[in-house]
């Protein structure tokens, strides 16, 4: 930590759905709505993750904000994977 307090970490986010994600499924012909393409990505990539499923953009938002946060305070030097176990490591 500086002496202004000031944190500095990462976030690391895996395979997320995003509404990008959803258009891009959906204007090449992958899925007909949004539920159809979320369902697409996680059968393309979910198997490999051990939720089974791929990440919400809220996930990510959510550990950004507690990181940003009071809470966090004592927090320096961390890379927050986000990836649903993905990666499968302990620091």
């Amino acid at each position: 930590m500086s002496n202004d307090n000031v944190t500095i970490n990462t976030v690391s986010p895996g395979a997320i759905f995003t509404p990008e994600t959803g258009s891009y499924f959906m204007e090449h012909g992958l899925a007909a709505n949004v539920a159809e393409a979320r369902a697409a990505m996680n059968k393309m990539g979910g198997d490999d993750i051990p939720f089974k499923r791929v990440g919400e953009v809220d996930e990510i938002a959510n550990v950004v904000t507690f990181l940003a946060s009071p809470l966090a305070s004592y927090i320096h030097g961390a890379n927050i994977r986000v990836d649903g176990g993905y990666v499968p490591t302990v620091n």
